[in-house]
């Protein structure tokens, strides 16, 4: 079915991209607003474009493209996105961390100096953590995924590529909605957002507000804990200023509270350990003497008897806890200098406070555990000038940015606690870590019409990046210091260009083809063995990425068929490798040890064959083969990219009746498909997940009896199919822990405009 999907959208076709687009007008109800599909406005070279118009592989979904779909947080993006993956990475990152990728580059790690591969932006601001990436949707006017690197304009940590989340501005209009949601597991949301004009024509203000609930979706079993429950309020202010016809000052600030409990995670026996030190050390002498603590049976052991009874409940019984603070503000003025050059600048601070704490032995006993405390904060200064030249043969765009991060970390780890008092030595232990980084960077891009319809494309950036990381262990039951204060130091270099050339064919018809290259920071183990181990610094990792791609609409623009394939060159990519310390003695560290290339090609349809129906189709390829692997990595030649499934595939579509003397009902049908997916460098078979469809429908009804009012009933993953999200190998303790999805849920939605 798949195959067959694909040959008849053209996936053979050089290339691809699109968006999914639905009129402003239908998505409130008031009925289909014309026959064509709706052009759509995006922000992906750093100024407003139209999305057809912009040579670049980008999927776009507006603010009604996301209500129309249900999609209520970023983590379902990638049913809707081909060659997109989006989970929370490693289980103990908690419920908020993102872990992204695409076209199979990407990180799942967020403790730092790790960074992320695909940089997430907020009206322009980088966000450097991967806690607290995982937002819920509120307010947002857009969302844009950039695939490939955009090393240019977007610059640090966009090797695989962007995305972009454009909030809903304030306007000149006073209006609101304000919605509220039931459903599954006590599911509550509650949403409000209203702008407010202030000083007609000058000023106005937007506020919106939100508070997510919904029961646990599993337990701890011996102790009762519900697991995987969701608990955040978010809010937001935005002010724009408009103190004349050519200049506009955007202010906003945001705050997220998140008081969760950890993830549901499942147990997946894999022993014996491969260190053996749960068969020759845990067993034999520490088991008993938990077991006596804990009341467990004398002959009790940490074995396959605690494997997860179901894919959300499992045994454990220490601490669980998911906490988030975050929260920043930006300031942005925009001055048309000229009526065909702009000014622009995006000052910004953002901050956070996390406490993750989890069960990582999922059993009674006290195997592994981590209390990890987070805080983080950056600062960002962006300008850039931008316009036409040459009477308009010349597009350019020139910029300077800088950034500093602050970070420390307080990091538990309790590892088979009680070693000291049997054996006189210990592993568990206590990390304090601490993060400077500063980042200056100046870019610029240049677009030349040689005519009406060709034009060539040259973009740069230079970076300039220094680390530096402190790291402090001592071990928690005896006190003692095995790794003293360390401070390490790295800086590091990166020049990113780009080419294009593109050729608009006709009015409807954009053909491309690009050269580009990213790169994503170096730094240092954060989970040393030893004070030897993790003191030489990894390098960035790189990519050049060839690309051509062809944006095209049809029949009266009722039609839009984007379509894009690549080839990149992964190099550098950071791996665990065996090396020799000073003495000879072998130790695991971090090094740019691999080497890959990755194929693939996206197609994306979006048709309104009459006015009443909307259809959109995506669909993904992607192969890579690592060509080079450095001795001592665990990787082999034969494993592939983690989170880069072969295919992708999504379908959706609705269609809006009119009941006379009622209103209107638009009933919606989503699916999605993802093939057999690896979730770590490893390919674990115990936590890679076969291929899977997803259903989600929805239907909306819009009453004429009550204006201004709206219904949503709706059911995800409609068939409770079972699915890996995320995972971890722990085969040194003899076991895989795995985060499932979510399963079926059902609710209703009332929302109310004003």
């Amino acid at each position: 079915m798949l195959a067959s999907a694909m040959t008849l959208l053209g996936v053979s076709l050089p290339a691809m991209v699109s968006a999914q687009v639905v009129p402003p007008e239908k998505a409130a109800g008031a009925g289909p607003a014309n026959v064509g599909v709706e052009d759509i406005v995006v922000t992906a070279e750093r100024r407003e474009s139209r999305l057809q118009d912009v040579p670049i592989s980008v999927t776009a979904i507006s603010a009604a493209g996301l209500e129309s779909r249900g999609i209520r947080n970023f983590a379902s993006l990638d049913a809707t996105v081909p060659n997109l993956q989006l989970n929370n990475g490693r289980p103990d990152g908690g419920g908020s961390a993102a872990a992204a990728t695409i076209r199979g580059v990407g990180q799942n790690d967020f403790q730092f100096p790790n960074d992320p591969g695909v940089g997430t932006y907020i009206d322009g601001v980088y966000l450097a953590r991967s806690l607290g990436g995982l937002l819920s949707v509120l307010d947002i006017d857009r969302i844009e995924v950039l695939r490939g690197p955009q090393g240019t304009l977007f610059g640090r940590n966009t090797i695989g590529g962007a995305i972009n989340i454009t909030s809903k501005a304030p306007t000149n209009e006073a209006e609101g909605v304000a919605s509220l949601t039931y459903g599954s597991y006590n599911r509550v949301e509650a949403k409000l957002a209203a702008n407010v004009p202030l000083i007609d024509g000058k000023l106005a203000a937007r506020m919106s507000a939100g508070y997510i609930r919904a029961d646990g979706i599993g337990e701890q079993i011996p102790t009762g804990l519900e697991l995987g429950i969701e608990n955040r309020k978010i809010v937001r202010l935005a002010l724009r200023g408009t103190p004349s016809n050519d200049v506009t000052i955007d202010f906003s600030i945001d705050y997220t509270n998140q008081r969760q409990n950890g993830g549901a995670l499942f147990f997946i026996p894999d022993f014996p350990s491969s260190a053996g030190l749960i068969e020759n050390l845990f067993n034999p002498v520490l088991a008993p003497v938990q077991n006596a603590q804990l009341g467990l049976p004398a002959a009790s052991r940490f074995d396959g008897r605690w494997a997860s009874p179901s894919r959300y409940d499992n045994y454990g019984t220490a601490p669980m806890r998911d906490n988030l603070d975050a929260g920043g503000a930006s300031l942005t003025l925009t001055w048309n200098v000229t009526d065909n050059v702009t000014f622009k600048t995006i000052t910004a601070a953002r901050a956070l406070e996390a406490r993750i704490s989890n069960d990582l032995d999922l059993s009674p006993y006290s195997v592994i555990q981590t209390d990890d405390t987070q805080h983080q904060e950056q600062y960002s200064q962006e300008v850039q000038i931008y316009g036409t030249l040459l009477d308009g043969k010349l597009d350019f765009l020139l910029g300077g940015y800088y950034f500093k991060e602050i970070g420390r970390s307080r990091n538990f780890v309790p590892i088979l606690p009680g070693t000291l008092d049997v054996f006189g030595f210990e592993i568990s232990q206590r990390a304090d870590l601490g993060l400077n980084v500063n980042n200056y960077a100046g870019f610029g891009q240049f677009s030349y019409k040689l005519t009406d319809r060709l034009k060539l494309t040259a973009g740069f950036r230079q970076n300039y990046e220094s680390k530096r990381f402190s790291r402090k262990f001592t071990h928690i039951e005896g006190g003692d210091v095995f790794i003293p204060q360390q401070d390490l130091y790295k800086s590091w270099n990166a020049f990113t260009p780009k080419f294009g050339i593109d050729w608009k064919a006709s009015e409807d018809i954009l053909i491309y083809g690009s050269y580009a290259k990213g790169f994503k920071s170096g730094g240092w183990n954060p989970r040393p063995i030893g004070a030897n181990t993790g003191t030489t610094p990894f390098g960035p990792e790189k990519i050049q990425t060839y690309e051509l791609g062809a944006k095209t609409q049809w029949f009266d623009r009722r039609l839009t068929l984007n379509v894009a394939a690549f080839h990149s060159i992964y190099s550098d990519i950071q791996l665990q490798a065996l090396t020799t310390d000073a003495s000879g003695a072998l130790i695991s560290d971090t090094r740019n040890a691999g080497r890959s290339r990755l194929w693939g090609a996206e197609v994306e349809l979006v048709a309104r064959p009459v006015p009443e129906a909307s259809i959109q189709i995506s669909g993904g390829y992607l192969t890579n083969k690592y060509t080079e692997l450095n001795f001592g990595t665990d990787v082999q030649l034969s494993d592939k990219l983690p989170d880069a499934p072969r295919w992708s595939f999504a379908a959706g579509g609705d269609y809006h009746v009119e009941l006379l003397g009622f209103g209107t009902v638009t009933p919606r049908v989503d699916v999605a498909y993802r093939s057999k997916t690896y979730r770590d460098g490893l390919n674990s078979p115990a936590i890679t997940q076969p291929g899977y469809w997803l259903t989600n429908v929805r239907l909306s009804i819009v009453p004429d009896a009550i204006k201004g009012v709206d219904f949503q009933l709706f059911a995800t993953n409609l068939f409770d199919r079972h699915y890996i999200s995320y995972g971890q190998n722990v085969k040194v303790q003899g076991y895989s822990v795995a985060g499932y999805g979510r399963p079926r849920e059902l609710g209703v939605t009332a929302r109310y405009r004003f």
